[in-house]
């Protein structure tokens, strides 16, 4: 038996799930919901995973993996696991997807709806806005500004237990519906495993993908103030 491993760790967590090549059938699903620990978690739900469906590491002979947008560590954490992963098992293949993507896809599918927004916050001042309509999802990163404008123009889900955020919002009196982490982490892993149900194997392919950041890290923005403050005194 081949099995198809699919892996998230570029939004909250980490979530994993063991399925047939096709996506018909899953085998198992696992989710640690703690942020940060996505290294070590992969391999101890992988370790879980295997042991529930009886089968060794090698007949993983497919990977999906979330490539982003979402959090910069995870996103790197999750695609460098998985290049190594795909460089010791000979022959697998492996495909990326947008876990928030399809996490936005699978909530329009619960709530039986075309239109859909969510709002994703990454930081205390910037968050993630991905919106459905006419069958496409656009993706782009918004300001706390921004944010709250979104909010005045229609009452979309949101992904949030931030304190400062929380207070914000019902300073502004703003009404919106909320997804926790752990409905979310499910939101993604479901959604990716109905994408590759839909795309088939003939998806799947030996080219490693690219992360989708939208967002440099704290480090890169610190390096491109300095160098940009260099530039100016110049």
């Amino acid at each position: 038996m081949n099995l198809c491993l699919t892996i998230d760790t570029s939004l909250y967590g980490t979530a994993l799930a063991l399925s047939d090549l096709s996506g018909s059938t899953l085998f198992w699903k696992g989710f640690y919901d703690e942020k940060g620990r996505s290294d070590t978690a992969i391999g101890l739900l992988l370790e879980e995973g295997l042991k529930k469906v009886g089968q060794p590491v090698g007949t993983i002979s497919h990977l999906v993996v979330s490539h982003g947008p979402g959090s910069f560590t995870g996103i790197k954490v999750g695609l460098a696991w998985a290049y190594g992963f795909c460089l010791g098992q000979k022959g697998c293949k492996i495909l990326g997807l947008s876990s928030l993507r399809e996490a936005v896809f699978e909530l329009a599918g619960e709530q039986n709806t075309q239109k859909l927004t969510l709002l994703f916050p990454i930081s205390r001042r910037e968050a993630f806005l991905a919106s459905l309509e006419n069958g496409e999802i656009g993706i782009r990163s918004v300001d706390t500004e921004e944010m709250v404008e979104q909010f005045s123009k229609e009452t979309p889900f949101f992904v949030c237990q931030d304190e400062k955020w929380v207070a914000l919002l019902k300073e502004r009196r703003v009404v919106r519906k909320t997804v926790s982490f752990p409905q979310l982490m499910k939101l993604a892993l479901n959604g990716m495993i109905s994408r590759t149900k839909i795309l088939g194997t003939p998806a799947f392919g030996y080219t490693l993908p690219e992360p989708v950041y939208m967002k440099k890290s704290s480090v890169e923005e610190q390096r491109a103030k300095k160098e940009g403050g260099n530039g100016e005194k110049r």
